[in-house]
């Protein structure tokens, strides 16, 4: 049992009593308390926020038409839908959502979430990879361009 103090010798005295009750004589039941380190319970480190989060794969949904986008980024998540959204004028998202049928609403970073994250730029293309050959986006145009999966048995 994990030792909590004065509630850990409760418990132990407790459960003699029961044994003690219950169980023929002579019955011993010996309760060994351990430690362990306050990291195992929680984490000691503060979370990222999702924002400044890089080496990325993220996914846009059209809050009118339900059109979807994969895309993955080296640099902080927020600063790519910013572009997307804002300044970018050859990002496929930037355009769908200036097509005549989705200007009428006002898209948000909310039309935006993390997928997957990876450790290296190359990881990060086959992620982006896998979750385009896996949910088949309708605005992606890059999707001749990304990394080609394919298994050889």
């Amino acid at each position: 049992m994990p030792y909590i103090g004065n509630t850990s010798k409760h418990v132990k005295n407790k459960i003699n009593d029961i044994v003690s009750k219950f169980c023929k004589k002579g019955t011993e039941i010996k309760i060994a308390f351990t430690s362990q380190k306050i990291s195992s319970y929680f984490s000691l480190k503060d979370e990222k926020l999702k924002s400044l989060q890089a080496l990325v794969v993220y996914h846009f949904t059209c809050s009118v038409c339900n059109d979807t986008y994969i895309g993955c980024t080296r640099r902080h998540f927020k600063e790519r839908v910013h572009e997307h959204l804002n300044t970018k004028k050859e990002s496929h998202i930037y355009q769908h959502i200036r097509t005549k049928k989705c200007k009428r609403k006002a898209h948000t970073k909310d039309s935006f979430k993390i997928l997957d994250r990876a450790s290296t730029f190359y990881t990060l293309k086959i992620k982006e990879a896998m979750h385009i050959q896996w949910l088949q986006p309708v605005i992606n145009g890059q999707k001749k361009t990304s990394v080609r999966l394919t298994l050889n048995v």
